[in-house]
């Protein structure tokens, strides 16, 4: 577990954004140590795994979104962050509904996702394009462009937001998610 500790986010910003980062990394912890200790699962793959459905209670989504039985996660492509997730998400809740996740291999299976991790791959694009208008986060890593960006900083897994993606889709991201981005991008303020 020492080596959690430089893949964690930095210090934050702010005097109360401390909880957070302290409440998330335990969870990424309760999370790590079983996974660790079954598997060769690399470290930072089980962290950005996490961090996907961690985002879920500090988005609010339209009502038009309609709501499920279960909370919807998809994946698209294959990386190791996808090939973790359905075993991070074991057992966890979002708005107390339990974490259902499924993979996807085309823009029209969308529907009904909350969130969408995109690994890396040659038809990202259009699916990145396809959601920028449904009311789906969209997480990515780098170089792909999606609302949430994972990135690996200095030995930390950070992340970035593009709050114009974000706005387009309809969704609204908390104000503490945004003050723990490394970088929040926007090209305007809300009208």
């Amino acid at each position: 577990m020492a080596h959690l500790t430089h893949i964690l986010p930095c210090t934050p910003r702010g005097g109360r954004n401390w909880r957070i980062v302290l409440s998330g990394a335990i969870a990424v912890a309760v999370v790590v140590r079983p996974l660790l200790a079954s598997d060769s699962v690399a470290l930072e793959d089980t962290v950005k795994a996490a961090f996907v459905y961690k985002f879920a209670p500090f988005v609010t989504w339209p009502q038009s979104a309609g709501g499920q039985e279960a909370f919807r996660i998809c994946s698209y492509g294959s990386d190791g962050v996808t090939a973790i997730l359905a075993r991070v998400t074991t057992g966890e809740q979002v708005d107390k509904r339990p974490i259902a996740v499924q993979s996807i291999q085309t823009a029209d299976q969308l529907d009904g996702c909350r969130i969408v991790y995109i690994a890396d791959g040659a038809a990202a694009d259009g699916l990145l394009s396809a959601a920028k208008t449904r009311p789906v986060l969209t997480v990515t890593q780098s170089p792909l462009r999606g609302m949430v960006e994972l990135v690996t900083d200095q030995h930390h897994v950070r992340f970035d937001i593009d709050l114009d993606l974000v706005r387009q889709s309809g969704l609204v991201i908390s104000s503490k998610l945004l003050g723990l981005a490394r970088s929040v991008r926007t090209s305007k303020e809300p009208g």
